[in-house]
């Protein structure tokens, strides 16, 4: 099982859609983590790609909580995952409400954008994942994340675009 993992796209497109095309043999689910995450919803259609989630960041306005809340869990391939932007957990400060987050969702796995710089991290027993940003050019290279799960094996990787 390959996931594929965006954030922080900001209405940038371009880059997830080249991404997707080149490698939709390789992705089995799609996961966007806000800041423009109705993005995904024509990406995914247009390269035919599903499942897809995306959860609602700071900069999604006009976003439907129904459809698009700001931290959901979901279990894919015997794995749980706690998926979040990061903003309502201070991300950009520390880690600590993020990890209680999702050891409060009994997950293993949390995955966050919001602060635009890669990171792949274990602590507390919680595997800590966030892919960069897909399309803020801010001086830092575009990135998105793959996490391979294979059996009780999970491999996090930050891909440069």
């Amino acid at each position: 099982m390959k996931i594929f993992v965006f954030s922080d796209s900001h209405g940038n497109t371009q880059p997830m859609l080249n991404v997707l095309q080149q490698k939709r043999d390789e992705c089995d689910f799609i996961i966007h983590l806000g800041d423009h995450c109705t993005d995904i919803n024509c990406i995914g259609s247009i390269v035919g790609i599903t499942p897809v989630i995306a959860v609602s960041g700071n900069n999604d306005f006009f976003s439907d909580l129904h459809e698009f809340p700001y931290d959901t869990t979901v279990e894919i391939a015997g794995k749980r995952l706690f998926i979040c932007h990061g903003h309502k957990l201070a991300v950009k400060r520390d880690l600590s409400l993020l990890i209680t987050a999702a050891k409060n969702k009994n997950c293993s796995i949390a995955l966050f954008g919001h602060t635009h710089i890669p990171y792949v991290k274990t602590s507390d027993n919680i595997s800590l994942f966030n892919p960069g940003s897909i399309g803020v050019f801010s001086g830092e290279k575009l990135s998105y994340g793959t996490i391979t799960i294979n059996n009780n094996n999970v491999k996090f990787e930050i891909n440069e675009v």
